[in-house]
Formats: structure tokens, sequence, C-alpha cells
């Protein structure tokens, strides 16, 4: 593990601390406006109009978690500015089952994001720097928690929504994000691999966007 990854602040020699710290912080701020932005990508491809609003309560709880070595939560949400009001019951019940589905492709897209970005943190591993292993290792780390822990089925977690809506996707795209997060947390495979890896996730999330398009 990069400095990230070993127990964070209290693991920190000073000058690491000073150094890592706003590495860190730079990933956190990427991963999840990266995140967040493509649900807002994904809703408008669908031709939701879609914004994108700034929990400033969230934001520091992320922060300040991530100091901490354990990133946990969410900076704001994509959101609907627009509530449909519709009276017809047949009608209402229809548009629900198609809110449903938008709801589902656009989580399902998100993930796929989220996995898309192990290429370009995978991609800083690759020279062996110090201080680009600890961009690399925490955007990884930051992404992969994110994902494996939306597709849990409970709750109000996205990944309910894409249970409910093709279990097909469900379970493939679960058990991947799975492995990928067993194998990064407990260090099974070389860094490169990381890299390919994201590059598949890319191209997934190439496909799937034309697909829903």
């Amino acid at each position: 593990y990069s400095l990230v990854m070993g127990g964070g602040i209290l693991s920190f020699s000073f000058m690491d601390f000073l150094v890592a710290i706003p590495l860190v912080l730079l990933s956190v701020a990427a991963v999840n406006l990266g995140l967040e932005l493509s649900s807002m990508f994904f809703n408008r491809l669908q031709h939701i109009l879609s914004q994108w609003r700034i929990w400033a309560m969230g934001l520091v709880i992320l922060f300040v978690s991530s100091i901490f070595g354990s990133p946990f939560g969410n900076p704001g949400k994509s959101y609907d500015p627009v509530k449909e009001k519709i009276k017809d019951k047949s009608l209402k019940k229809r548009w629900k089952k198609i809110k449903k589905r938008r709801s589902a492709r656009t989580e399902t897209g998100r993930t796929l994001t989220g996995i898309a970005f192990l290429f370009p943190f995978g991609l800083l591993l690759l020279p062996g720097n110090k201080y680009l292993d600890v961009i690399g290792d925490s955007g990884i780390f930051i992404a992969l928690v994110g994902v494996t822990y939306s597709l849990l089925p409970v709750g109000q977690n996205p990944g309910k929504t894409i249970y409910k809506w093709n279990k097909g996707v469900f379970f493939p795209l679960a058990l991947f994000t799975a492995f990928l997060f067993l194998v990064f947390t407990l260090t099974l495979t070389p860094d490169w691999l990381f890299f390919i890896f994201g590059m598949t996730g890319c191209l997934l999330l190439v496909a799937f966007s034309m697909y829903i398009k």
C-alpha cells in the first residue's frame, strides 16, 4: 500500500503528511466529482433534465474522513429539477416504471465510470514514483469503495435499483466490482493489471453509452 492505505494520518511522518494529504484530497475530489457528473451525463443521455447540487456537509465529511484513511461521504448529487404531475393512474404507473428503468441505467453507467477510473489512476502506478503512487492508490481505492458499496442491493442503495431492473446486469457488475475491490485491498495482483481493468471499464462505458443513447 502507499501512504494513503497505511492507517491514515497516524501512520504519516510530518513531511509525508504535508505532501500526501493534498494529493489524497485531489484524488477524492476528482473521483467523486467524476462519478456525480457521470450521473448527470447518463440522465441527459436519456433526455432527462439533470443538474448537480453541492452538499457542503457531505463535502466536509468526505475530505475529513479521507485524511484519516477511510474516505466516506457524498459531496452532492445530481437531480431532476422538473417534477411531473400525472393524474391518470395507468399513465402514472407506466411513467413510474420508465423512471425506474432510467434510474437503473444511470446508476449502471455511474458504476462503469468508477471502474473506468482505474485506467488513469492505474497508469499513475506504472512509473513507480512514490507521489504518483499516492494519487494512483488513493484514486483506485476511493473509486472501488464507492462503486462496491453502492452496488449492495439494500435500503436506498443504487444497487437495489439495478437489481430490480435487470439481474443479468446486476450480478456480473456486482461480482466484477467485488473482485476488483478484493484483489486491490489484498494486493493479489501487480499494479499494471489495474491499468488493464480500467481500460476494460472504459470500453464497457463507451459500449453502454451507445446502447442507451
